[in-house]
């Protein structure tokens, strides 16, 4: 076993008991990175930079564990661990353990201190980054995506396709665009929008793969129950699935606004 090895060994073994509070391992000038599936990137420099960035997560969340699952050398100055992520939210009650949250974190280890630490939120993501596998979408994920349109459109959603614990997040022009917590939180919000636009049908232009998660470009038609108006929308939906369910949801206002947003436009 390599010395770096033990060195991060070290760091992690605190982390599965929910103490985050060292950083001797750290290098004065440690670059963090944390990255997310979808909502990209925030990296800082320096100590204080650092325990900022990872103050901001977790204050968000109670009793938070990384339980180490697997650790790689991937050469005499990375380790790549991946982990197992508990805890409960502090606002939505959301237990991390329903989503079945698999990260990793990258340490970069120069002469025995951190100098790069990454954190990833999804494990896959991570091994996309590094060009250890490859990151894209099955067609069974697209398939499940289309049926969901095609079960709305005739008026019988199907909401069984997404996760007991789904996150989703409304599109940021929405009144309450504050993300939704659970499958039935999103199914009040679905349902709501059904009986203002009775009939309404999302025709997918186009379903666009983009690493782990899904994007389906439509065009809302529908008339107001209570105006009578005929309304034509563009909405962008993406979905993160997991085992056949769809884990997570975002709405966008243009093709242009999600494509930049999963890195696929400038």
């Amino acid at each position: 076993m390599s010395e770096n090895l033990d060195l991060v060994r070290l760091i992690v073994a605190p982390w599965e008991r929910g103490d985050f509070s060292s950083a001797e391992w750290a290098h004065p000038e440690i670059e963090f990175v944390r990255v997310a599936s979808f909502e990209g990137r925030v990296s800082t420099t320096g100590l204080a930079g650092m325990a900022a960035n990872f103050r901001e997560f977790l204050v968000a969340w109670e009793h938070y564990r990384a339980e180490a699952k697997e650790y790689r050398e991937l050469d005499d100055e990375r380790v790549l661990v991946f982990f197992r992520t508990t805890g409960r939210g502090k606002t939505s009650g959301l237990e991390l353990r329903e989503l079945q949250v698999e990260g990793a974190v990258l340490f970069e280890v120069h002469d025995g201190k951190v100098t790069r630490l990454v954190l990833y939120r999804d494990g896959d993501r991570a091994l996309a980054d590094l060009g250890l596998a490859g990151w894209a979408m099955s067609q069974e994920s697209v398939e499940i995506v289309r049926r969901w349109s095609d079960a709305w459109n005739a008026g019988e959603p199907d909401f069984s396709i997404y996760h007991p614990a789904l996150v989703y997040h409304p599109r940021a022009d929405e009144p309450d665009p504050s993300p939704h917590i659970g499958r039935e939180a999103f199914e009040r919000l679905a349902l709501g929008f059904l009986d203002s636009f009775p009939n309404s049908e999302f025709d997918m232009e186009e379903l666009v793969d983009a690493d782990d998660l899904v994007i389906a470009l439509t065009v809302m038609r529908g008339r107001g129950r209570v105006s009578g108006a005929d309304v034509t929308d563009e909405y962008v939906f993406v979905y993160k699935l997991r085992d056949g369910l769809i884990v997570e949801g975002w709405e966008y206002r243009t093709r242009q606004e999600a494509l930049k947003a999963v890195g696929l436009a400038e």
